[in-house]
């Protein structure tokens, strides 16, 4: 929790009107901002300035999120090749959140308090979070094995195995969400502070750390084992970079985008914005940076894959219908591109 250092604003309390109110299940936000710190308040000008601006950036997002799930879905063979599956369930968890965002911009517009059953939101929200950040760990590992160990590849990734990482990781991400839900360990938006809030009635403050640990490694974890893993596949690439391998370089490039977007999220969030004396305006701008590295991965994908862009080109323009969805990237997992068209031919 941040204190007011900018004379420019006031240093006050939520209004005991936001303070009294009765929460039936989950515990009064306004209540453990207001009493663990001094709190900088923003007036309804600024609340609303910002959902000016969050609301469109976030739906904008949405909807292109969502045109570019829809592409990769449509793709053919997309259930047999882990990487595909891997790109779009961290399309829908990062989806999940954009939804989050677009509705918390459209609660500052409102000029809405804190209501007892955003904390729904905030639940899905944080547990999103912490999928995205290790599902995206599972990326450039997928990329190593392809890569490095290329022959033995499709030893190493037998379907099995991959179908038994992907339902741990709904494991995970169902335990997180019933923990968030019981109401011991929440987040909730808090629109006159601009940003999303801790609250608790736990007391074990060990467990908290914990919590706080898993979170913060959530965003960590791809970033260094994408740096460790990635210099053995420059190390591959540059003493030996056959035709096979050749065909993984644009998937490889588009992974490492997406590790440089993680690596400039956290150097935002836990540097850059350290040095801001405006609690406000670094309440705000981490709010924006989260908006943008849940839209990030969609906005890459369009840009350096051709293939991704004509395909959300005639989705948008609804020129898609009724026209056979081909191939989206190169060769990346047991299903080849020259397998397919032999299917297809085959028919």
């Amino acid at each position: 929790m941040l204190a007011v250092r900018d004379k420019r604003h006031r240093m006050n309390y939520f209004s005991p009107e936001l303070i009294n109110r009765t929460y039936i299940f989950y515990v009064n936000p306004y209540t453990k901002i207001a009493f663990q710190n001094a709190t900088d308040v923003a007036d309804t000008e600024l609340i609303q300035s910002t959902g000016a601006i969050k609301f469109p950036v976030s739906l904008i997002f949405l909807i292109f999120q969502t045109v570019y799930l829809l592409a990769v879905r449509r793709r053919i063979g997309f259930g047999k090749e882990f990487s595909f599956m891997l790109l779009f369930w961290i399309g829908v968890v990062d989806l999940i959140q954009l939804i989050c965002h677009t509705m918390s911009g459209i609660w500052m517009l409102a000029l809405m308090h804190a209501e007892e059953w955003h904390y729904i939101f905030g639940a899905f929200h944080e547990t999103c979070y912490l999928l995205t950040g290790y599902l995206t760990t599972a990326l450039p590992i997928h990329r190593f094995i392809l890569i490095v160990f290329h022959a033995q590849a499709q030893k190493i990734l037998r379907p099995l195995y991959l179908k038994i990482i992907m339902l741990l990781y709904l494991i995970f991400g169902l335990s997180w969400l019933g923990y968030f839900l019981s109401g011991d360990m929440e987040i909730i938006f808090v629109p006159e502070t601009i940003y999303w809030y801790w609250t608790y009635k736990t007391d074990n403050w060990d467990w908290v750390g914990i919590v706080f640990l898993v979170e913060k490694w959530s965003l960590m974890s791809p970033i260094i084992v994408g740096a460790v893993l990635y210099s053995g596949i420059i190390l591959k690439f540059m003493t030996r970079a056959n035709r096979s391998i050749a065909s993984e370089i644009r998937l490889t490039v588009q992974v490492f985008t997406i590790l440089a977007v993680d690596t400039l999220a956290y150097v935002i969030w836990y540097y850059f914005l350290l040095w801001a004396d405006d609690s406000l305006l670094v309440n705000c701008l981490s709010d924006l940076v989260w908006v943008v590295y849940n839209g990030a991965n969609s906005v890459i994908y369009f840009i350096f894959n051709p293939e991704v862009r004509n395909r959300m080109k005639d989705l948008l323009t609804c020129g898609a219908a009724g026209k056979p969805q081909g191939p989206l990237f190169t060769n990346s997992s047991s299903v080849t591109t020259s397998t397919l068209s032999k299917k297809s031919t085959s028919k």
